[in-house]
């Protein structure tokens, strides 16, 4: 969704995308997240599910708040997304689950928002686990959305050194 009808150019919009992150490999750790990008904040929020098929099964949610920033080499320009994560712990208050960090990412995307490399921590029995650096990648659904994204990144960006 951009913003062009109030004259605020199209660097200005969110943007919502959904990534796969993880190798794929049948019961490995695999983090899906469906982020909302705030592209004049450059803040990302949105919601991921960390999931394993083994014994006992894995299956956590986090709500997800982070920064992207936009960062160019002389040979090219990539994304990088710094994110954590809190669900809910067992620890209640008043009868209400108290909110934890439980999960750490950083995400180092291709310049179009499809493709890139992760490296993410998760709490998991009292105890962080590391993954990675693994694959991430676009939901094909959200090919559309990820290239909007860019457009708008990219734009932002020339506007910025201009």
């Amino acid at each position: 969704m951009s913003n062009n009808e109030n004259g605020q150019g199209s660097s200005v919009g969110l943007f919502l995308v959904n990534y796969r992150v993880g190798n794929g490999m049948p019961g490995g750790v695999q983090l899906n997240l469906s982020l909302l990008v705030n592209t004049p904040d450059q803040k990302v929020t949105g919601v991921g599910h960390l999931g394993q098929s083994t014994n006992p099964p894995l299956s956590e949610y986090s709500q997800i708040k982070g920064d992207y920033s936009y960062m160019c080499t002389m040979n090219s320009c990539n994304i990088l997304v710094v994110a954590t994560g809190e669900g809910p712990s067992p620890i209640l208050v008043h009868g209400v689950p108290m909110m934890v960090t439980n999960l750490k990412l950083r995400m180092s995307l291709e310049e179009d928002w499809q493709s890139g490399t992760a490296v993410f921590e998760y709490l998991r029995n009292g105890k962080w686990e590391k993954v990675g650096p693994v694959p991430v990648n676009v939901a094909e659904d959200q090919v559309g959305n990820s290239a909007q994204l860019a457009d708008a990144v990219k734009n932002a960006n020339s506007e910025a050194v201009s």
